[in-house]
């Protein structure tokens, strides 16, 4: 009996609830077989939004000039009435018309304008559809500019910028009642180099980027590239370029002492000082045989020169005559009508006259060391040296300190032994004279 109750019971429930079970579901097949969604041809690149709630629409990208179309295929393989809409952002609403098909299967319409893109139609039992697409044409152009306009603030570091206009790619988060909007990002990547070449030359770096500020005229180039900067989009890098006109100076100069150069500078950095009556050139540009940056650099319009003393000269080369004992400091300023830079300081000694004689020579020895009778001497503005031999005769005469004798009289060479000098030297700075008299080895080595 209890049997026979359950079986009666469960045929009840069939009868009840077995037909709206096979409405639910006829409905979802329904359902499921007209589910579409937009797909497009001749674009480059596709992707998806990023809505907040996770509800997104594809992304086309297209290159300019290129005409593409959108086209909607519902799975059902019934006709429909489709009607396409775009975006208008100044209402925030599918107001703009773009095309109706009736009574078709699928539908396709062709778009050359950016924007978002919507298609609607209905079921026969009236259930309607919406789908969304949007479409771009990514473009853009650059250019490069200092990033400090003030050219009197370039004199050091110049800093530039990489300027990309780009057409805004904004999509519109159109599902909700608050529209936010956002900007899809190009990825820029940026390629510095200038020529002539600068420190950051063929390296990837950012939007702007610092270089020592130039002493001749650069050209910077700047390649710009983007993610759609690619093989198929048709849209390529592009290469700003700014001819910049240099300003910077730097202040730098080499002191020439006519024949003594060598022994002058070797003298001073030994810090032994040097010899008085220096008639010194100094050279801020470059001279023959000197490399160019160590010199001055720039367009410069004007040298001033400091510590030249009473017969100093202005400009370049500038040439001035030492003759009083002291420690001395030279530098330099140059200048144009931006820009300005001071030299190093070059600092050097004179001293007092001094002369030093040796006691004996080789003149004609083969290691061409110590071949002539000559004096050391520092600071000498008059001299005289007389050379004599053992009968008192005048074998030689000089009034030039850095002049000796080499051991010959009149074109032969002088015998060994014994000669005579006798010198007289005065000095630049009212010191007592000196007289020296002694003698002096000739010897002659066997080789």
């Amino acid at each position: 009996m209890i049997i026979s109750f359950m079986k009666r019971y469960l045929q009840n429930i069939a009868k009840q609830h077995i037909p709206t079970l096979i409405s639910f579901c006829a409905a979802l097949c329904m359902t499921s077989t007209t589910m579409a969604q937009i797909t497009a041809s001749g674009h480059f690149m596709a992707e998806e939004t990023d809505y907040p709630n996770g509800s997104n629409d594809p992304i086309f990208y297209f290159t300019n000039g290129i005409t593409g179309t959108l086209r909607i295929d519902p799975k059902d393989g019934k006709n429909h009435d489709f009607t396409w809409q775009k975006y208008n952002s100044t209402n925030q609403s599918f107001n703009i018309p773009i095309d109706n098909q009736p009574n078709t299967p699928s539908s396709t319409i062709n778009i050359s304008n950016a924007g978002c893109y919507k298609v609607s139609y209905s079921d026969t039992d009236g259930t309607n559809h919406e789908y969304f697409a949007w479409c771009f044409y990514p473009a853009f152009t650059s250019q490069i500019a200092p990033v400090e306009a003030d050219t009197a603030k370039q004199c050091k570091t110049l800093t530039l910028e990489a300027k990309s206009s780009p057409i805004a790619l904004t999509v519109y988060f159109h599902k909700e009642e608050n529209i936010e909007a956002t900007d899809i990002d190009y990825g820029f990547e940026y390629l510095w180099s200038s020529e002539p070449e600068g420190e950051y030359d063929e390296r990837n770096d950012s939007i702007k980027i610092d270089y020592t500020a130039p002493y001749k005229n650069t050209l910077y180039t700047c390649k710009v590239t983007s993610r759609f900067t690619t093989k198929n989009s048709g849209i390529e890098s592009h290469k700003a370029q700014l001819e910049y006109k240099a300003v910077a100076v730097m202040a730098k100069f080499y002191p020439n002492k006519q024949d003594h150069l060598k022994e002058f500078i070797s003298a001073n950095e030994e810090n032994d000082g040097s010899s008085a009556d220096l008639d010194i050139t100094f050279y801020a540009n470059p001279i023959p045989d000197n490399d160019p940056d160590s010199l001055s650099q720039g367009v410069i319009t004007k040298y001033t020169w400091e510590g030249l003393g009473a017969n100093e000269e202005y400009g370049n080369p500038a040439t001035s005559y030492f003759a009083l004992k002291g420690n001395y400091t030279v530098s330099l300023l140059v200048e144009n009508k931006y820009c300005n830079d001071k030299s190093e300081n070059f600092e050097f000694k004179l001293d007092v006259m001094e002369i030093g004689v040796p006691n004996a020579f080789t003149p004609f020895s083969s290691y061409n060391s110590n071949d002539e009778f000559k004096v050391y001497f520092r600071s000498v503005k008059n001299f005289s040296m007389i050379i004599f031999n053992r009968w008192g005769r005048k074998v030689f005469e000089t009034t030039d300190p850095s002049h000796g004798w080499d051991g010959y009289i009149n074109g032969s060479k002088a015998d060994a032994g014994v000669y005579f000098y006798a010198i007289e030297a005065e000095g630049f700075n009212n010191e007592p004279k000196i007289s020296r008299k002694g003698s002096v080895h000739l010897i002659i080595t066997d080789d």
